[in-house]
């Protein structure tokens, strides 16, 4: 695998044995869906151009807080950074911020993702990546000018699997790349709650186009402050 996509090896589809919950968590005093106001808001202009990644840049974004999200710092080193942010209202939406220094970085040019898409794919739990019904899509998008790579990918599977092995396995995120040449950054935005009844459920409970929202809104918070 390309190292500019060795920020893209950990599965983010949930799995376990699930309480499967009908209809989506939208009501009550603890639920609502995001809306931007929830959300970063930066200055409305392209990312800074970042300096080389140190331990001190990581303590630096490590201390970012955003109000109606519990933070958990995963990992951080003199050459990573990962942090996820946990919406405390439901659905339980997660924005998870991974950050490291450029090492043979791929351009901003989506043929050449696109060459490298096996390795995108491996955000996708093993259970669910060659399944017909999962969607895995590849584009290019742009904030405040600056293009971006983006990944969105969406399925479940509570039942058994070809093997007749029981399986709960379920995925709805988008996820957003992008680099100065200098420093990569990986904004993963999912849901994180129960799997519901359906997949279209889910899907309803967290739209593509709200998690869209989600990775934009962190991944301009994150490349304004580094």
């Amino acid at each position: 695998m390309r190292a500019a996509l060795v920020i893209a090896v950990i599965a983010i589809s949930c799995k376990g044995k699930p309480t499967v919950q009908d209809p989506p968590p939208q009501t009550g005093s603890s639920a609502k869906p995001i809306t931007a106001a929830d959300l970063p808001a930066g200055p409305g202009t392209p990312p800074n151009k970042s300096t080389p990644f140190s331990k001190a840049q990581a303590d630096k974004l490590a201390q970012l807080k955003f109000p109606g999200f519990a933070t958990e710092v995963r990992g951080i080193t003199d050459k990573l950074l990962d942090v996820r942010h946990l919406t405390e209202a439901r659905p339980k939406i997660a924005a998870t911020v991974t950050i490291q220094p450029c090492f043979d970085c791929l351009a901003m040019d989506l043929d050449k993702w696109k060459a490298n898409v096996d390795g995108l794919k491996l955000l996708v739990q093993p259970e669910l990546r060659d399944r017909p019904d999962t969607t895995f899509d590849v584009g290019q998008t742009e904030l405040h000018g600056a293009s971006m790579i983006y990944t969105y990918q969406a399925a479940q599977l509570i039942g058994d699997d070809k093997n007749k092995n029981p399986v709960a396995a379920w995925t709805d995120a988008y996820a957003l790349y992008y680099n100065d040449g200098v420093t990569q950054i990986r904004v993963v935005a999912e849901y994180k709650d129960d799997p519901m009844q359906t997949k279209e459920l889910m899907l309803q409970a967290a739209p593509r186009d709200s998690l869209e929202k989600v990775a934009k809104a962190f991944a301009d918070a994150y490349t304004h402050a580094w």
